[in-house]
């Protein structure tokens, strides 16, 4: 019983270095969850970025495609006229 009556007294400056342990672990937590958190919106950022980029470019690419398309359409009837003109 006697150990007990000395416990709480015993502990005080115990559980105030405890109690500062956690705070410093608490904010040492914070400011790496923080840092994390503004490295991982950046690379958010460059992710929106690249998908952009990579729409614009399957954009051109379809685009291009349609042209090269068009134009062999267009080269094929012209060279099929110059065919016909050849044969008369």
């Amino acid at each position: 019983m006697g150990r007990s009556t000395y416990l709480p007294v015993y502990n005080q400056p115990e559980d105030s270095l405890h109690q500062e342990l956690i705070s410093t672990v608490e904010k040492t937590m914070k400011k790496y969850a923080d840092n994390l958190l503004r490295f991982l919106e950046g690379i958010s950022s460059r992710l929106s970025q690249l998908e952009l980029y990579c729409y614009n470019l399957e954009k051109s690419v379809g685009e291009m495609r349609s042209d090269l398309l068009r134009e062999n359409r267009e080269a094929d009837s012209k060279l099929s006229s110059l065919e016909k003109h050849l044969q008369e």
